[in-house]
């Protein structure tokens, strides 16, 4: 039986979490070496997305996309950061920004397959369609 590539992602983070850097490189090196013994190098890039989530939820870290419709200034960027952390109790959010003009303004929230719509585009839209009941 093959192992997925989450499978593979997750033993390893078992197996290195919170071991020393030594420690770590040997189960590292053994590793690839399984992979090579069970043909499966060709999911490498698979194994170290998956692995990078494991590892982000292991720490308490989230990763968040932010779309907003004009470029973050940094105190805004720090808020925005601190709501993602609050609502999802994370110790730490790694957040991407994306400009898309037709938010109009607000922004959208995207984590762990959450969203969070406050966009000045979804709420007009929303005002549209309560007024044409």
């Amino acid at each position: 039986m093959k192992l997925t590539p989450k499978q593979y992602a997750e033993g390893l983070f078992e197996s290195i979490n919170g071991k020393s850097e030594k420690e770590a490189k040997d189960i590292l090196n053994k590793f690839v070496d399984l992979l090579i013994v069970n043909n499966q190098t060709s999911q490498l890039r698979k194994i170290l997305d998956s692995f990078e989530t494991t590892w982000n939820r292991g720490n308490g870290i989230i990763e968040a996309e932010i779309k907003v419709a004009n470029k973050l200034d940094d105190n805004s960027r720090e808020i925005l950061q601190a709501y993602v952390k609050e609502i999802t109790k994370a110790k730490n959010v790694e957040m991407s920004e994306v400009v898309d003009a037709s938010l109009m303004g607000g922004f959208i929230v995207k984590y762990e397959g959450n969203i969070v719509d406050n966009s000045l585009k979804t709420k007009l839209q929303s005002l549209k369609n309560n007024l044409n009941k």
